[in-house]
């Protein structure tokens, strides 16, 4: 459990929101340690698993991955990470609330919508923050990554008529409400809550103001690190991520950078296809209403 001299923290984010990013950032705290997506991986991969990772065998609705028996049959030079097959929602919780006496800081990365139906799961002893980004920058990113992931022209793929195994209900963003929501009324009355443009427009200022609500020790080391996947080789990561980040670029924009990149403008409604504005529409509001909410740069 947390102590006066250590920090835990969970980063809760919507995929696509340069939270991997934010992960090779807090890298540079001395003694820390990060995990990276554990309920994640319960979700696909664990002994109590809700679906199968999307485009895997048995994944209704997906086609042309494979993710799981290709990270099977293809020999990855992979020796960082532990067992995905070796997790479960109740393993992560364990694992997350074991003693680090030795270290300042253990910071998690979660996926909302991997913990949508699971609230027993969530760790005790962390500090609650969020990591939110406009729905028309998260989407067409997303619609990429899997269209480039399934093997079908972008032109030709329906985010909207995606599977729950491949996409949740709410967007990502409904669930990420519904768990700011559960948050506020059993752990913390006011959680932090960050939009990724307001980080990457004044990634100091913000970093400072984050650092100093959940006591992390800031330094400008926290605005430029090494690029590459080097990074993850200190982190606690399912062998399969990285796997899954060599056969589908997962994570390349973010192992690629080595600094908070200057924000793109937001997309008109005319730029985004039909699909995608179907999505947004929906979940608009939960966005909208976590935005009011957020740690607002001075």
């Amino acid at each position: 459990m947390e102590t006066s001299n250590q920090t835990r923290v969970i980063l809760w984010s919507v995929p696509r929101s340069t939270s991997t990013a934010f992960e090779m950032c807090m890298s540079n705290v001395k003694d820390s340690v990060i995990w990276h997506e554990p309920f994640l991986c319960a979700m696909w991969f664990g002994t109590d698993r809700r679906f199968p990772p999307p485009g895997s065998d048995g994944c209704a609705g997906d086609k042309g991955l494979g993710f799981e028996s290709q990270a099977r049959s293809i020999q990855l030079d992979v020796t960082t990470g532990y067992d995905a097959y070796q997790s479960s929602y109740s393993w992560a919780k364990s694992e997350l609330e074991k003693d680090y006496s030795n270290k300042r800081l253990v910071f998690c990365k979660g996926i909302t919508y991997a913990i949508a139906t699971r609230f027993d799961a969530i760790p005790d002893g962390y500090r609650h923050t969020f990591l939110i980004r406009h729905p028309y920058k998260v989407l067409p990113s997303w619609k990429k990554l899997f269209s480039n992931g399934l093997n079908v022209p972008l032109e030709d793929f329906r985010m909207d008529e995606l599977p729950v195994s491949s996409m949740p209900p709410g967007h990502a963003f409904k669930e990420s409400y519904d768990l700011l929501q559960h948050v506020k009324q059993h752990y913390e009355a006011n959680p932090i809550i960050i939009d990724a443009d307001d980080l990457l427009s004044h990634p100091e200022e913000m970093m400072k103001h984050y650092c100093e609500a959940v006591n992390i020790p800031y330094s400008k080391d926290l605005l430029r690190w090494e690029s590459g996947e080097e990074v993850v080789s200190k982190w606690m990561i399912p062998t399969f991520f990285i796997q899954g980040n060599r056969l589908g670029g997962w994570y390349d924009s973010a192992f690629a950078s080595s600094g908070w990149q200057k924000t793109r403008p937001t997309p008109s409604r005319s730029e985004l296809s039909a699909d995608v504005l179907s999505c947004a529409d929906a979940i608009m509001p939960y966005y909208d209403e976590m935005y009011k909410q957020r740690l607002i740069p001075q």
